[in-house]
């Protein structure tokens, strides 16, 4: 249940100069002033929270089983579109390393992971645990020394100073099959899952609000350790779908409010806008269970579900797709084992701030 606060902040807007698609789309009703902005509370309520339960997610324990997409290429489809606003490309980049000086370190991987917010390393310490000879065990430290500061020390979480070596270490490890179904696997389990459950608490159930609520947690993650920019928090504000809205109306409302967020914050945020906007244009076409090709206009990009997204490492990591000549963890010496298998799950901008 989502309860508003029972006072509304008065709001004390900076000064801000934004960004070419910032002053495209942050107009009317999405403009930066008080009328749009003062519900958000940003520059007035405290915009992180420490850890309290044992993790910085929050306990889903009470939300309703989340229902997955029709069918697998739907699924890609949802997938790809987040790529397509993530990393502007429909195929996977399992080896992107970046620095969007966002105060969250080293943004990477598939579907932008960070150092700076707990996530890269999760991936970096299970692929580690899979392998012998890690090129990312000897970060581990520091990214765990990252890991347990306060989420209220965004410059500390941020610091990347220690982690000079952390670009070529990525890149080299993904290019190990078990890397990259580490990177699938988290993005399943610790977005992909979640997403699915805040959409059938709002009461969505089309593939292609599924895939809205998938694109907005990776965006705006569902952390409670930053309250103001969550998907809880827009859940909050928006409410959940009345019995007497319909699915359509019902995800342009909750657009509208996700661009407010959008425009209301700092450029960084405000020049994703471009990405709601794209979105509004496909609910507004109407095909909700996205049986047909999928268009972003603003992203030069149409999305048919058909394509490869494996094509880019297999390009970048020639013959990394087959696992058979990796070393597998807990062998002796310099010996080459051949695998097992790995039986892989289905395939399911500014860069994403979860």
């Amino acid at each position: 249940m989502f309860i508003k606060s029972a006072f509304t902040p008065l709001l004390v807007l900076a000064a801000l100069t934004l960004g070419s698609d910032a002053q495209n789309y942050c107009k009317g009703k999405y403009a930066k002033n008080a009328d749009n902005c003062s519900k958000f509370g940003f520059g007035v309520l405290k915009d992180c929270v420490n850890e309290s339960n044992g993790t910085t997610f929050y306990d889903l324990k009470n939300f309703p089983p989340g229902v997955g997409f029709s069918d697998a290429k739907t699924k890609l489809k949802s997938e790809l579109m987040t790529n397509e606003f993530e990393q502007g490309t429909t195929t996977w980049r399992y080896q992107n390393v970046e620095n969007d000086h966002d105060q969250r370190g080293w943004t990477c991987g598939r579907i932008g992971f960070t150092t700076g917010t707990n996530d890269a390393y999760a991936v970096a310490k299970k692929f580690t645990s899979l392998v012998s000879n890690s090129p990312l065990a000897p970060l581990l430290p520091e990214l765990a020394r990252l890991s347990a500061l306060s989420f209220c020390d965004k410059a500390g979480r941020g610091d990347i100073s220690q982690l000079g070596s952390f670009p070529n270490a990525w890149k080299e490890a993904a290019c190990d099959i078990h890397m990259q179904d580490t990177q699938d696997n988290f993005t399943e389990n610790m977005y992909m899952k979640p997403a699915l459950r805040f959409a059938a608490l709002a009461g969505v159930t089309s593939n292609l609000g599924k895939a809205i609520f998938f694109d907005t947690i990776i965006q705006h993650g569902w952390q409670y350790t930053e309250p103001l920019i969550n998907i809880y928090r827009l859940l909050e504000l928006n409410g959940l779908k009345s019995s007497s809205e319909s699915e359509q109306d019902y995800l342009l409302r909750f657009l509208d409010t996700r661009e407010q967020m959008l425009c209301c914050n700092d450029a960084a945020w405000s020049s994703a806008a471009d990405r709601t906007e794209d979105l509004r244009d496909v609910v507004k076409k109407g095909d909700l269970e996205m049986s047909g090709d999928v268009t972003l206009n603003r992203y030069g990009a149409t999305i048919t579900g058909n394509e490869n997204p494996f094509a880019l490492i297999e390009q970048e990591c020639p013959g990394s797709r087959n696992d058979s000549q990796k070393t597998k963890k807990g062998k002796t010496g310099n010996k080459t084992n051949k695998a097992k298998k790995t039986k892989k799950a289905k395939k399911t901008s500014p860069k994403r701030h979860h």
